[in-house]
Protein backbone atom coordinates (compact mmCIF):
# COMPACT_ATOMS: atom_id res chain seq x y z
CA UNK A 1 0.00 0.00 0.00
CA UNK A 2 1.61 3.76 -1.00
CA UNK A 3 -0.76 6.42 -0.76
CA UNK A 4 1.65 9.42 -1.68
CA UNK A 5 4.42 9.65 -4.26
CA UNK A 6 7.17 12.04 -4.42
CA UNK A 7 6.57 13.76 -1.07
CA UNK A 8 7.15 13.15 2.67
CA UNK A 9 4.72 11.10 4.48
CA UNK A 10 2.45 12.28 6.98
CA UNK A 11 2.35 10.10 10.30
CA UNK A 12 -0.89 8.41 9.69
CA UNK A 13 0.13 7.17 6.68
CA UNK A 14 3.37 5.39 7.67
CA UNK A 15 0.93 3.90 10.02
CA UNK A 16 -1.16 2.75 7.67
CA UNK A 17 0.97 1.45 5.39
CA UNK A 18 2.69 -0.31 8.45
CA UNK A 19 -0.14 -2.20 9.42
CA UNK A 20 -0.82 -3.30 5.13
CA UNK A 21 2.27 -4.83 5.74
CA UNK A 22 2.13 -6.98 8.47
CA UNK A 23 -1.03 -8.21 7.48
CA UNK A 24 -2.93 -5.80 10.41
CA UNK A 25 -5.10 -3.59 8.13
CA UNK A 26 -7.82 -2.47 10.77
CA UNK A 27 -11.15 -2.22 9.27
CA UNK A 28 -12.57 0.35 10.78
CA UNK A 29 -11.18 4.23 10.50
CA UNK A 30 -11.69 7.35 12.16
CA UNK A 31 -10.14 9.91 9.91
CA UNK A 32 -10.45 13.87 11.83
CA UNK A 33 -9.35 16.59 11.42
CA UNK A 34 -9.97 20.73 10.61
CA UNK A 35 -10.41 20.41 7.22
CA UNK A 36 -12.81 18.63 5.24
CA UNK A 37 -11.24 18.66 1.93
CA UNK A 38 -8.76 17.06 3.48
CA UNK A 39 -10.22 14.29 4.91
CA UNK A 40 -11.64 13.72 1.78
CA UNK A 41 -8.61 13.45 -0.32
CA UNK A 42 -7.11 11.08 2.06
CA UNK A 43 -10.35 8.36 1.88
CA UNK A 44 -9.95 8.92 -1.59
CA UNK A 45 -6.49 7.52 -1.13
CA UNK A 46 -7.14 5.02 1.11
CA UNK A 47 -10.26 3.83 -0.97
CA UNK A 48 -8.10 3.77 -4.45
CA UNK A 49 -5.61 1.42 -2.46
CA UNK A 50 -8.30 -1.04 -1.43
CA UNK A 51 -10.47 -0.98 -4.27
CA UNK A 52 -8.07 0.10 -7.30
CA UNK A 53 -7.49 3.44 -9.08
CA UNK A 54 -10.71 4.99 -9.88
CA UNK A 55 -11.88 3.23 -6.46
CA UNK A 56 -15.12 5.61 -6.04
CA UNK A 57 -16.56 4.09 -9.29
CA UNK A 58 -16.05 0.83 -8.02
CA UNK A 59 -19.47 -1.89 -7.64
CA UNK A 60 -18.38 -2.40 -4.58
CA UNK A 61 -18.09 1.07 -2.79
CA UNK A 62 -21.05 2.79 -1.01
CA UNK A 63 -20.94 5.67 0.65
CA UNK A 64 -23.18 8.09 3.15
CA UNK A 65 -23.92 11.34 3.72
CA UNK A 66 -26.12 13.50 6.01
CA UNK A 67 -29.65 14.45 4.26
CA UNK A 68 -31.74 16.94 4.62
CA UNK A 69 -31.66 20.64 6.32
CA UNK A 70 -30.75 19.58 9.45
CA UNK A 71 -27.75 17.61 8.13
CA UNK A 72 -27.96 14.48 9.79
CA UNK A 73 -27.68 10.60 8.84
CA UNK A 74 -30.56 8.39 9.97
CA UNK A 75 -31.11 5.57 11.31
CA UNK A 76 -33.25 3.79 8.10
CA UNK A 77 -30.29 5.59 5.75
CA UNK A 78 -27.51 3.80 8.17
CA UNK A 79 -29.52 0.57 7.67
CA UNK A 80 -29.64 0.65 4.33
CA UNK A 81 -25.41 0.69 3.79
CA UNK A 82 -25.01 -1.85 6.46
CA UNK A 83 -27.21 -4.05 4.25
CA UNK A 84 -25.20 -3.30 1.60
CA UNK A 85 -22.25 -4.23 3.63
CA UNK A 86 -23.52 -7.86 4.35
CA UNK A 87 -23.96 -8.69 0.79
CA UNK A 88 -21.75 -10.69 -0.96
CA UNK A 89 -19.29 -8.15 -2.67
CA UNK A 90 -20.26 -8.22 -6.44
CA UNK A 91 -16.44 -8.44 -7.28
CA UNK A 92 -15.44 -11.00 -4.83
CA UNK A 93 -13.18 -9.17 -3.15
CA UNK A 94 -12.81 -5.72 -0.47
CA UNK A 95 -16.12 -3.83 0.29
CA UNK A 96 -15.39 0.12 1.37
CA UNK A 97 -18.26 2.37 2.85
CA UNK A 98 -17.38 5.65 3.37
CA UNK A 99 -19.55 7.55 5.74
CA UNK A 100 -18.61 11.95 5.29
CA UNK A 101 -19.57 14.00 8.18
CA UNK A 102 -20.01 11.60 10.68
CA UNK A 103 -20.09 13.56 13.66
CA UNK A 104 -23.61 14.48 12.16
CA UNK A 105 -24.71 10.60 12.59
CA UNK A 106 -28.54 10.75 14.74
CA UNK A 107 -27.86 8.36 17.89
CA UNK A 108 -29.94 5.76 17.44
CA UNK A 109 -28.00 5.51 13.86
CA UNK A 110 -24.76 5.16 15.75
CA UNK A 111 -26.51 2.60 18.20
CA UNK A 112 -27.21 0.36 15.12
CA UNK A 113 -23.74 0.76 13.50
CA UNK A 114 -22.12 -0.49 16.37
CA UNK A 115 -22.55 -4.38 16.32
CA UNK A 116 -21.18 -3.87 12.68
CA UNK A 117 -17.99 -2.44 13.82
CA UNK A 118 -17.56 -4.72 16.32
CA UNK A 119 -18.34 -8.28 14.04
CA UNK A 120 -17.60 -6.62 10.59
CA UNK A 121 -18.56 -8.84 7.44
CA UNK A 122 -15.18 -10.13 5.93
CA UNK A 123 -13.40 -8.14 3.46
CA UNK A 124 -15.37 -4.96 4.87
CA UNK A 125 -13.94 -1.42 5.46
CA UNK A 126 -15.57 1.66 6.76
CA UNK A 127 -14.11 4.91 6.58
CA UNK A 128 -15.41 7.56 9.04
CA UNK A 129 -14.51 11.29 8.24
CA UNK A 130 -15.14 14.02 10.48
CA UNK A 131 -14.20 17.34 11.76
CA UNK A 132 -15.58 16.92 14.83
CA UNK A 133 -14.91 13.83 16.00
CA UNK A 134 -15.55 14.58 20.05
CA UNK A 135 -19.36 14.92 18.69
CA UNK A 136 -19.41 10.82 17.68
CA UNK A 137 -20.34 8.17 20.44
CA UNK A 138 -17.24 7.62 22.72
CA UNK A 139 -18.46 3.75 21.76
CA UNK A 140 -18.16 4.41 18.25
CA UNK A 141 -14.64 6.16 18.84
CA UNK A 142 -13.22 3.39 20.55
CA UNK A 143 -14.48 0.62 17.83
CA UNK A 144 -12.16 2.76 14.73
CA UNK A 145 -8.71 3.25 14.79
CA UNK A 146 -8.15 7.16 14.46
CA UNK A 147 -6.37 8.95 12.30
CA UNK A 148 -5.45 12.69 12.54
CA UNK A 149 -5.16 14.19 9.34
CA UNK A 150 -3.37 17.39 10.15
CA UNK A 151 -3.63 19.48 6.65
CA UNK A 152 -4.52 23.01 7.40
CA UNK A 153 -6.77 24.99 5.86
CA UNK A 154 -5.95 27.21 3.19
CA UNK A 155 -5.22 30.81 4.06
CA UNK A 156 -7.94 33.49 2.71
CA UNK A 157 -6.42 35.45 -0.16
CA UNK A 158 -9.28 37.26 -1.47
CA UNK A 159 -9.22 40.46 -2.36
CA UNK A 160 -12.85 41.14 -0.97
CA UNK A 161 -11.90 39.53 2.42
CA UNK A 162 -8.44 41.92 2.48
CA UNK A 163 -11.02 45.14 1.79
CA UNK A 164 -13.46 43.69 4.71
CA UNK A 165 -10.11 42.75 7.05
CA UNK A 166 -8.96 46.74 6.56
CA UNK A 167 -12.21 47.80 7.35
CA UNK A 168 -12.40 45.58 10.79
CA UNK A 169 -9.24 46.93 11.94
CA UNK A 170 -9.83 50.56 10.97
CA UNK A 171 -13.03 50.15 13.38
CA UNK A 172 -11.03 48.66 16.12
CA UNK A 173 -8.77 51.61 15.54
CA UNK A 174 -11.23 54.37 15.66
CA UNK A 175 -13.40 52.39 19.32
CA UNK A 176 -9.55 52.77 20.87
CA UNK A 177 -8.59 56.03 19.59
CA UNK A 178 -11.63 58.04 19.56
CA UNK A 179 -13.96 56.29 21.40
CA UNK A 180 -17.52 57.35 21.20
CA UNK A 181 -18.76 60.05 23.77
CA UNK A 182 -21.46 61.59 22.28
CA UNK A 183 -25.04 60.14 21.13
CA UNK A 184 -24.37 60.27 17.53
CA UNK A 185 -20.72 58.80 17.65
CA UNK A 186 -21.97 56.21 19.18
CA UNK A 187 -24.80 56.11 16.22
CA UNK A 188 -21.26 56.17 13.84
CA UNK A 189 -19.29 53.28 15.29
CA UNK A 190 -22.95 51.17 16.00
CA UNK A 191 -23.99 51.59 12.08
CA UNK A 192 -19.92 50.79 11.24
CA UNK A 193 -20.24 47.71 13.52
CA UNK A 194 -23.52 46.15 11.28
CA UNK A 195 -22.06 47.45 8.15
CA UNK A 196 -19.27 44.91 8.58
CA UNK A 197 -21.41 42.16 9.93
CA UNK A 198 -23.35 42.97 6.34
CA UNK A 199 -20.20 42.82 4.51
CA UNK A 200 -19.46 39.55 6.34
CA UNK A 201 -22.78 37.87 6.05
CA UNK A 202 -22.32 38.56 1.69
CA UNK A 203 -18.78 37.56 1.50
CA UNK A 204 -20.18 34.28 3.12
CA UNK A 205 -22.62 34.27 0.29
CA UNK A 206 -20.65 34.43 -2.10
CA UNK A 207 -18.01 32.26 -1.77
CA UNK A 208 -20.23 29.63 -0.91
CA UNK A 209 -22.20 30.16 -4.01
CA UNK A 210 -18.74 29.90 -5.58
CA UNK A 211 -17.57 26.99 -4.25
CA UNK A 212 -21.31 25.13 -4.32
CA UNK A 213 -21.32 26.00 -8.48
CA UNK A 214 -17.77 24.47 -8.25
CA UNK A 215 -19.02 21.16 -6.53
CA UNK A 216 -22.44 20.58 -7.36
CA UNK A 217 -21.67 20.01 -10.95
CA UNK A 218 -20.76 16.29 -10.07
CA UNK A 219 -23.31 16.14 -7.95
CA UNK A 220 -26.10 16.24 -9.71
CA UNK A 221 -27.54 12.60 -9.19
CA UNK A 222 -27.67 12.40 -5.51
CA UNK A 223 -31.04 12.74 -3.76
CA UNK A 224 -31.75 16.28 -3.34
CA UNK A 225 -31.96 15.58 0.22
CA UNK A 226 -28.35 14.72 0.22
CA UNK A 227 -27.67 17.66 -1.92
CA UNK A 228 -29.84 20.41 0.71
CA UNK A 229 -27.16 18.96 3.28
CA UNK A 230 -24.49 19.16 1.14
CA UNK A 231 -24.88 22.48 0.56
CA UNK A 232 -25.31 22.90 4.13
CA UNK A 233 -21.54 21.60 4.51
CA UNK A 234 -20.52 23.72 2.01
CA UNK A 235 -22.09 26.69 3.59
CA UNK A 236 -20.89 25.58 7.19
CA UNK A 237 -17.31 25.03 6.06
CA UNK A 238 -16.53 28.57 3.91
CA UNK A 239 -18.18 30.43 7.46
CA UNK A 240 -15.83 28.03 9.23
CA UNK A 241 -12.98 29.59 7.13
CA UNK A 242 -13.89 32.99 7.42
CA UNK A 243 -14.29 32.68 10.84
CA UNK A 244 -10.94 31.39 11.56
CA UNK A 245 -9.87 34.54 9.35
CA UNK A 246 -11.26 36.79 11.92
CA UNK A 247 -9.30 34.74 14.81
CA UNK A 248 -6.00 36.14 12.58
CA UNK A 249 -7.33 39.38 12.29
CA UNK A 250 -7.88 39.86 16.02
CA UNK A 251 -4.51 38.86 16.75
CA UNK A 252 -3.55 41.48 13.97
CA UNK A 253 -5.16 44.18 16.26
CA UNK A 254 -4.35 43.06 18.92
CA UNK A 255 -0.26 43.51 17.97
CA UNK A 256 -1.40 47.05 16.61
CA UNK A 257 -3.05 47.78 19.99
CA UNK A 258 -1.74 45.50 22.70
CA UNK A 259 -4.60 45.71 25.02
CA UNK A 260 -5.23 42.25 26.40
CA UNK A 261 -8.23 42.40 28.24
CA UNK A 262 -10.79 43.09 24.79
CA UNK A 263 -8.49 40.62 22.65
CA UNK A 264 -9.33 38.15 25.03
CA UNK A 265 -13.30 39.09 25.26
CA UNK A 266 -13.34 39.12 21.47
CA UNK A 267 -11.61 35.56 20.82
CA UNK A 268 -13.84 34.54 23.41
CA UNK A 269 -16.80 35.91 21.89
CA UNK A 270 -15.59 34.13 18.43
CA UNK A 271 -15.58 30.62 20.49
CA UNK A 272 -19.03 31.08 21.47
CA UNK A 273 -20.02 32.06 17.85
CA UNK A 274 -18.67 28.65 16.89
CA UNK A 275 -20.22 26.80 19.69
CA UNK A 276 -23.46 28.00 18.53
CA UNK A 277 -22.91 27.22 15.03
CA UNK A 278 -22.36 23.66 15.53
CA UNK A 279 -26.19 23.64 17.14
CA UNK A 280 -27.29 25.29 13.77
CA UNK A 281 -27.76 28.80 15.79
CA UNK A 282 -29.06 31.70 13.40
CA UNK A 283 -25.88 32.38 12.07
CA UNK A 284 -26.68 36.30 11.72
CA UNK A 285 -27.93 36.57 15.35
CA UNK A 286 -24.38 34.64 16.54
CA UNK A 287 -22.50 37.42 14.60
CA UNK A 288 -24.39 40.04 15.70
CA UNK A 289 -23.91 38.76 19.42
CA UNK A 290 -19.95 38.60 18.81
CA UNK A 291 -19.60 42.04 16.60
CA UNK A 292 -21.33 44.10 20.07
CA UNK A 293 -19.34 42.44 22.31
CA UNK A 294 -16.34 43.06 20.36
CA UNK A 295 -17.69 46.93 20.24
CA UNK A 296 -18.40 46.89 23.99
CA UNK A 297 -14.81 45.41 24.79
CA UNK A 298 -12.58 47.65 22.34
CA UNK A 299 -14.44 50.82 23.00
CA UNK A 300 -12.43 53.54 24.94
CA UNK A 301 -9.83 51.06 25.83
CA UNK A 302 -7.37 53.34 24.87
CA UNK A 303 -8.57 56.26 26.39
Amino acid sequence: MSLRNGSPKPAWQSSLERAYQVGRLPHAWLLSGPWAPALQAAAQAIVDCLLGPGGSAHADYFELRPAGKMRQIGVDDLRALLQELHQTAFCGGAKVALIHEAHRMHRFAANAFLKTLEEPPLGTYVLLLSTDSRALLPTLRSRCVSLRIGDPKPPLDLPVWQAWEQRFKAWIHTLVTAPPRTAAQRAQVLMACYGLMAHFLQIHTQQTKAQWDAQSAALKELPEETLLALEASCSKEVLEGLLDAVALTLRACYQEHPHLSPYCQSLEALQHVQALLTLNFSESCALEAFFLKTLRAWSGVGG
